[in-house]
């Protein structure tokens, strides 16, 4: 799975959820000409249906605006994206959803230190529960050399998860590897490959190198293992 189509639920889920929770019908009809063009593609055109709903200031206004930096980063202006996530963070402090998107457009456009300030951000206000930030918060800490954090949380992830981020299995077989344990790590490529449905090249290759380390009783190729930047969630 892509890191664009993370984002694409959260247009819908955390916009849709605070209705049928308070069971009210009362969302702006440029708000749902909204959502309707970005399930179309046309991002542009939702776009100038959500800044109509700006007008109306009242439950919807942050999910505007962050659903604004959604079809920004789809159209490729994750600058632009940035701007339109920390908005939606000013007028909901507590916007898990945003925090994440912003982590992402931020790690996309090489800005490590403030992505993972937004990732470390969604996890604490999600309370350990919101699985992909917890997998990028992971992948920023692997990429860091903090292996041992990094380990717990992935595994935070694939328990929040129900076990369903083959990239979380990878990584972890990643760092057992690292951490010379070649044969967690091997349960680990075998579990990513099994749950990704045979669909997980780097898993299967890893596979392979991990394998042949193992008959070799060498650790030679370590540096040849790949790690994910995508949790495939299923």
């Amino acid at each position: 799975m892509s890191i664009k189509s993370l984002l694409k639920p959260f247009v819908f889920l955390l916009a849709i959820v605070p209705s049928i929770i308070a069971q009210q019908s009362d969302r702006p009809q440029s708000f749902e000409r909204g959502l309707q063009l970005y399930a179309q593609g046309q991002y542009d055109r939702a776009i100038a249906e959500f800044r109509e709903s700006l007008s109306q200031f009242g439950p919807y206004y942050a999910q505007s605006l962050y659903n604004i930096g959604v079809c920004n980063y789809e159209l490729g202006r994750k600058s632009e994206s940035i701007g339109w996530y920390r908005e939606a963070i000013r007028f909901k402090a507590n916007y898990v959803a945003a925090f994440h998107a912003l982590g992402v457009a931020l790690d996309d456009l090489s800005e490590t230190a403030q992505s993972r300030e937004a990732f470390t951000r969604a996890v604490e206000l999600s309370r350990e529960k919101h699985a992909p930030s917890l997998f990028r918060l992971g992948l920023a800490l692997q990429r860091e050399g903090d292996l041992e954090a990094a380990a717990v949380s992935y595994k935070k992830a694939i328990r929040e998860s129900g076990d369903r981020m083959p990239g979380c299995h990878n990584n972890l077989g990643v760092i057992e590897a690292m951490l010379g344990d070649l044969n967690a790590a091997e349960r680990h490529f075998e579990t990513a490959i099994r749950q990704s449905k045979g669909n997980f090249e780097s898993a299967k290759y890893n596979l392979s190198l991990c394998r042949e380390m193992i008959a070799t009783s060498t650790r030679s190729l370590l540096a040849s293992l790949r790690v994910a930047s995508s949790d495939l969630s299923m």
